[in-house]
């Protein structure tokens, strides 16, 4: 879930330099988000939810048996393969087309 919320965080990162508003990025969840911004997030953790890996049973007996940490999900997402070089993902996330509906 880490991984997950520094994903969104740079999705709303993202948003503010797109529309050109400064914000405080230690108080980014202290600012009334836009409709806009929203869809984005939205979006983004549908498309998340949609990845391939998360249904593939195969995986979840071999990748994903153990709990795994925080690092290890960062270099799933980053790289799109398992720190042993199992691949996981057919490719790392883009956060770009992660928001693209």
């Amino acid at each position: 879930m880490g991984v997950i919320f520094q994903y969104a965080r740079l999705v709303i990162e993202q948003y503010y330099a797109w529309t050109g508003k400064m914000v405080d990025k230690e108080r980014l969840l202290q600012y009334r988000m836009s409709d806009d911004l929203w869809d984005r997030l939205g979006t983004f953790l549908r498309n998340l939810a949609k990845l391939p890996c998360w249904i593939d049973r195969q995986l979840s007996t071999t990748v994903f048996g153990a709990k795994q940490n925080r690092d290890y999900w960062m270099t799933v997402f980053n790289t799109g393969k398992s720190p042993s070089g199992v691949p996981v993902l057919a490719q790392p996330i883009d956060l770009n087309r992660m928001i693209q509906k």
